[in-house]
């Protein structure tokens, strides 16, 4: 989220900056209250310094102990991320030994912010996508103007022709099978370079692929339909626009069910 710290990610980091550098570390809330340490018997407690610092936006270093109210010699930096004051760093000893360890803790701050904020970005895309192609495949209204935006962003061209794949797995396999399965249905799609799929509760994975593109990576499903003959069956559907998803995907979902249980799964295809 951002502007924040979880207050356990907090902890992990001032742990292991204390692991490295051997002294105490705290995070510094912008009220000056101590809400992640090395000494859990500052947790909660007020912090002068770092209340200062959170006013100034201004690096503090202390030369002894008691100086201010509930803080120890020290370097406190100001942690800005996005604009946004996050919270002020303490560590505990001589300036000049500790500062590098200030400056490592707000490094490693900075970096897991950044994964963070991207983490959820995915999420929120991988959600997106999950609906639009929900919504294609089921002959639901979408906005236009929202779904226009996404296809976009992913750089997908809606003049095109698709199909709508469907990837059955069996709901009796055992979950070493269903793993080992489900690692080949994404790795094939990540093989095709396909942007647009997503998992069907309980048991179905949808990919709409470009026809023209189909036809070059046809031998990649028929391959996989071999391999997973066990756990796996694929159907394909007819070839038609975007917005007509629901037309193939009825049709994939007849190619599935014509198939018999075997090896050859892939001569059932439409």
């Amino acid at each position: 989220m951002k502007g924040q710290i979880r207050k356990s990610v907090a902890q992990q980091i001032v742990q292991a900056v204390k692991d490295v550098s051997g002294h105490d570390v705290n995070f510094i809330d912008k009220s000056g209250v101590i809400f992640a340490s090395t000494d859990p018997g500052r947790v909660g407690a007020f912090h002068e310094v770092g209340r200062q610092v959170a006013k100034t936006g201004q690096t503090i270093e202390v030369e002894t102990d008691g100086s201010f109210f509930g803080t120890q010699k020290g370097v406190n930096i100001p942690f800005h991320y996005q604009g946004e004051l996050i919270a002020v760093i303490g560590i505990s000893g001589a300036p000049d030994e500790v500062r590098k360890f200030a400056y490592l803790a707000q490094r490693i701050t900075l970096l897991i912010l950044r994964e963070q904020e991207l983490n959820e970005q995915s999420s929120s895309e991988n959600a997106q996508r999950s609906h639009i192609i929900r919504s294609l495949v089921m002959g639901e209204a979408v906005n236009y103007d929202y779904y226009m935006e996404f296809m976009g962003k992913l750089q997908v061209d809606t003049r095109v022709s698709f199909r709508t794949i469907v990837m059955r797995l069996d709901g009796q396999c055992d979950p070493a099978g269903r793993s080992l399965a489900e690692s080949s249905v994404y790795q094939a799609f990540e093989q095709t370079g396909a942007r647009l799929y997503t998992f069907n509760y309980p048991n179905e994975y949808i990919l709409l692929l470009e026809s023209e593109r189909f036809q070059k990576w046809e031998y990649a499903f028929r391959q996989l339909a071999g391999s997973c003959s066990e756990t796996l069956k694929i159907g394909v559907g007819s070839s038609d626009l975007l917005t007509r998803q629901d037309r193939s995907y009825q049709a994939a979902q007849i190619a599935l069910s014509s198939l018999a249980a075997g090896p050859n799964l892939e001569r059932k295809w439409v």
